[in-house]
């Protein structure tokens, strides 16, 4: 077996009438542990002739097999187990010969192409807000399931499904069930997973079902009018909604409920007494998310909106999503404190996480204003001052310059380090270990992104 080699180190001299068997990942040149070779015996002329199997041998995490102490003569070697998760080699057979005199080191490669995955995405047609719940069938083009046992699927709270370890072939990707109040994507979508390990994304949106408000409002005074009632049905006739269609305008649409009681005494005199109730209208909240620089709104920004002790608004968590115009509207909110906290921004920006407050009032329309600034990328560049020559396995810390630790970070092969989301600030950079052979520059470095 490989076990006294390591990955990556230059092997000096293998023992004297032997093959060397190499496993690596087509796409990275990475060393492969669990390919399955079988090793045969056969005469001059190897075509057609399997010949005497003298072994089968398995790869281990150095991805070499070493068969040492072979006669003089050919081989065959075949691939007959691929690594998990990698599709068996292409080239499953090579041949090797093995020269009299004992001084044979055959060398054979072979290489694994990796499986991939399909990232299926389910979205709200208008909002493009992610949809939890839905129900997905996928399958191969000849009707297998893929990945479990029946081959469905459900999108998690992101709206995303992603199956990793995809043999390559073409997937159908058919929506069965989706969020409630939503109609159904009935178009299939095929996607063809190929050879290169990457992640495929397939995308489907569901248009949420329409709703009808009906108003009944006084002819004159355009005061809405409670109690009416009203037949909804189709243009075919068949009754929309209820079992029978029939709906009654309610009392306090949009307004305020007015919960102060009123006495009245009725005298004797014959006379209509009247008593009088006044409902206040409600207010609407507008949110308005947009780039500190640029202005240009931001959609995807959640908010958390409640009131002042702590209750939730609007829905039953209280989060709230901006849409493609950066904008969150709240109708229908009473008199009341509203506090308004942003709790999940875009990749590439920081949080503002300053709470906001505003007092509603009646019949207004309140706007808050949100600005997120976009995060800084920090590059730092380790090289030989005389050769210029890129350094790696260079240790540096980056801190903030009020000692907040960012991070420890280690240089690559090209000598390089990215940062790539800091908030805008002062920032303080040291290097913690270098290289042997190169003495620590102990000089830090202060920059502002």
């Amino acid at each position: 077996s490989g076990n006294d080699y390591n990955i990556g180190e230059e092997i000096p001299n293998y023992p004297l009438n032997s093959i060397v068997i190499k496993k690596t990942d087509a796409i990275t040149s990475e060393m492969l542990e669990g390919a399955v070779f079988e090793v045969r015996k056969v005469s001059e002329d190897i075509s057609g002739n399997s010949g005497t199997i003298i072994g089968r041998y398995t790869t281990d995490s150095s991805g070499i097999i070493v068969i040492t102490g072979l006669e003089a003569g050919a081989y065959l070697i075949e691939e007959v187990q691929a690594p998990a998760n990698y599709l068996i080699s292409e080239n499953s057979k090579q041949q090797a010969w093995l020269k009299a005199d004992g001084t044979s080191v055959v060398e054979v490669a072979f290489a694994n192409y990796p499986y991939g995955s399909l990232l299926i995405t389910k979205v709200d047609g208008l909002t493009n807000q992610p949809l939890g719940g839905v129900k997905f069938k996928v399958t191969t083009s000849n009707g297998t399931a893929a990945g479990n046992t029946n081959g469905i699927y459900e999108t998690d709270s992101n709206g995303e499904i992603l199956i990793p370890n995809l043999k390559p072939d073409s997937y159908v990707v058919t929506e069965l069930e989706t969020a409630e109040n939503y109609a159904l994507d009935t178009t299939p979508q095929t996607v063809k997973i190929g050879t290169d390990g990457e992640v495929y994304k397939v995308s489907f949106k569901n248009y949420p079902y329409s709703s009808l408000l009906i108003t009944k409002v006084d002819g004159l005074t355009n005061q809405p009018l409670g109690g009416v009632k009203f037949k909804v049905t189709t243009s075919n006739g068949t009754a929309a909604g209820n079992t029978n269609g029939i709906y009654e305008t309610d009392s306090k649409e949009n307004y305020e409920l007015d919960t102060t009681p009123q006495t009245v005494e009725i005298g004797t005199d014959g006379a209509v007494y009247k008593v009088s109730f006044k409902n206040q209208p409600k207010s609407s909240l507008v949110i308005f998310k947009k780039d500190a620089d640029t202005g240009e709104p931001l959609a995807g920004v959640k908010f958390k909106v409640t009131n002042a002790d702590g209750t939730v608004i609007g829905t039953s968590n209280g989060i709230f999503t901006t849409d493609q115009n950066g904008k969150i509207v709240i109708s229908n909110i009473g008199k009341q404190t509203v506090t308004m906290e942003e709790v999940e921004t875009l990749e590439g920006y920081a949080l503002e996480t300053q709470q906001r407050t505003v007092s509603i009032d009646y019949g207004k329309t309140y706007t808050e204003e949100f600005t997120n600034k976009r995060l800084a990328s920090l590059i730092i560049k380790k090289i030989d001052e005389y050769s210029g020559k890129p350094l790696s396995g260079v240790q540096f810390l980056v801190e903030k310059q009020n000692g907040e630790h960012m991070g420890e970070y280690t240089t690559d092969s090209t000598g390089t380090i990215n940062v790539p989301t800091l908030e805008p600030d002062w920032y303080i950079v040291r290097e913690l270990k270098t290289k042997d052979g190169y003495i620590l520059d102990e000089t830090p470095k202060t920059l502002k992104l």
